[in-house]
């Protein structure tokens, strides 16, 4: 048996095929193609058995238009200009259910709906896409079939938003494309541990300077990219510093948090600071050196270090002045008595800010001599470290009465500035600068019209010794008073 295989064209109408195939007559073509015809395109089979050929080309009832196969089961919108609608979606009017929190990975209930017009029955593929500006999300469609006509598809959205913001799926289907967003909601912040032990500080703190430049950053596991709202916490032990942590987001896993800090330290010492931040708490300490140049002296009227108490000669003083420990000795005290005076002066507008009636033994504070005539006394304090900041207030003084204060440093002389407090008689006194500093009443200021607040600052002393002078008259008593803070320690 032999096979005999031909290879030519096709002509119908025509002798001369211009190709495969060829439909034409000669002079007049009057009649058109007839295509096969079905209201379905997934009613085409191929008759050999396989799956249908790409290029199989239809009549589209349903649609009134002609549709080509495409290859992996995609047939391709109308060929014409008929009434064949091309598919609509509509991204903006999408349905979103479920909500996602940034951090929390999403439920299995958040969906987002796309209604679409001008189906065309044909099928499409799954589909995973990815979120934008928001990462971390993935929009999930199965394989299916467009309706003919109006439908909608139904996107799953999984994973775990990084932050909070919105998150944008780039849709193509049908050969329509469109986005989608979602609304990401910040979450309560937390975290798994924070490492202040490991804090990198950055900068320098130096007492009595106002801190520039001075972060530390902590570092954290177990971020769930949830929002936090900062904190602001105020400095013990060395006072005067605070550490501000601004209002943000954790991130998801490990991070790092930054708490600027701000503020004078009030001496040299440690600060420490208590971090609460994202259910964790945790201690933060900071050394401050040492200024090599002693403060300024205090012009307020306030006490913000140690009240020295009136003590017999021979006694010790063990405390702490902002964070700082010091030791004072009383080598002299011929002011220690035991006076009933309980109310401040309040005389030239300052006194009672400096020690309060109230304060818890307030007699004790005071260094009273009381007598008549001419009363004369010292009193000297010797400290194991320098301190500086000395503030007397003086009060109750007979006209003419006077103080003089001599204050050292190794055994030398030094001298401190001096600068007086006072709203209400500014001119009652006088100061000399000598080989000791000599603070002397006007003659002319009555028996209670003198109280002021002399600070005294500037240098290191460890020595103070206080004379203190009272001129009265034969057969008048006279009270004199002495409250003194020591405001700094190095």
């Amino acid at each position: 048996m032999s096979k005999i295989i031909l290879y030519g064209q096709i002509g119908i109408g025509t002798a001369i095929p211009r190709g495969a195939l060829d439909i034409n007559r000669p002079t007049t073509n009057t009649m058109g193609l007839v295509l096969p015809t079905n209201a379905n395109v997934n009613n085409i089979i191929n008759p050999l058995g396989t799956s249908v050929v790409p290029g199989t080309i239809i009549y589209d009832s349903t649609n009134d238009c002609v549709r080509l196969y495409q290859g992996t089961n995609k047939w391709s919108n109308c060929l014409s200009d008929s009434s064949c609608a091309t598919i609509v979606l509509d991204c903006s009017g999408a349905t979103h259910t479920g909500m996602l929190t940034s951090g929390t990975a999403a439920s299995a209930n958040v969906f987002t709906i796309i209604s679409y017009t001008g189906g065309d029955g044909s099928s499409y593929n799954a589909q995973s896409i990815g979120s934008t500006g928001v990462t971390g999300l993935t929009a999930t469609l199965p394989a299916g079939t467009l309706a003919n006509g109006n439908g909608s598809l139904t996107y799953t959205i999984t994973g775990t938003p990084s932050s909070a913001g919105t998150a944008s799926f780039a849709i193509n289907i049908g050969g329509q494309t469109c986005t989608i967003t979602r609304n990401v909601v910040s979450g309560a912040g937390s975290i798994s541990t924070l490492d202040c032990v490991g804090a990198n500080h950055i900068g320098t703190l130096t007492s009595q300077i106002a801190a520039s430049g001075v972060s530390s950053v902590i570092s954290y596991t177990g971020g769930n990219g949830g929002s936090h709202n900062g904190q602001t916490i105020m400095s013990t032990g060395v006072t005067g510093l605070t550490a501000t942590l601004a209002a943000g987001n954790f991130a998801i896993g490990t991070g790092t948090v930054i708490y600027n800090i701000t503020g004078t330290p009030s001496s040299a010492g440690t600060a420490s600071f208590a971090i609460n931040i994202g259910g964790q708490t945790c201690i933060i300490t900071r050394n401050i050196v040492a200024n090599p140049n002693p403060p300024q002296p205090d012009l307020t009227t306030n006490c913000k270090g140690i009240l020295l108490d009136s003590k017999p000669v021979g006694s010790v003083i063990n405390t702490t002045i902002n964070g700082v420990a010091v030791t004072g000795t009383y080598l002299q005290n011929d002011f220690y008595k035991n006076d009933s005076y309980t109310t401040p002066s309040t005389a030239c507008g300052v006194g009672a800010n400096l020690i309060p009636s109230n304060t818890p033994g307030y007699t004790t504070h005071l260094f009273a001599a009381r007598g008549q005539a001419s009363i004369t006394g010292t009193i000297r304090i010797k400290f194991n470290n320098p301190v500086t900041n000395l503030k007397a207030y003086e009060f109750l003084d007979s006209p003419g009465s006077s103080v003089q204060y001599t204050f050292r440093k190794d055994g030398v002389i030094v001298y401190p500035t001096i600068q007086y407090t006072s709203t209400g008689c500014p001119t009652s006194y006088t100061v000399t600068n000598g080989s000791s500093i000599l603070v002397r009443t006007n003659s002319g200021v009555s028996r209670y019209g003198a109280g002021m607040v002399f600070n005294m600052g500037g240098v290191w002393f460890d020595d103070i010794t206080i004379v203190k002078t009272s001129a009265g008259t034969v057969g008048l008593e006279y009270q004199n008073y002495l409250a003194m803070c020591l405001g700094d320690v190095k």
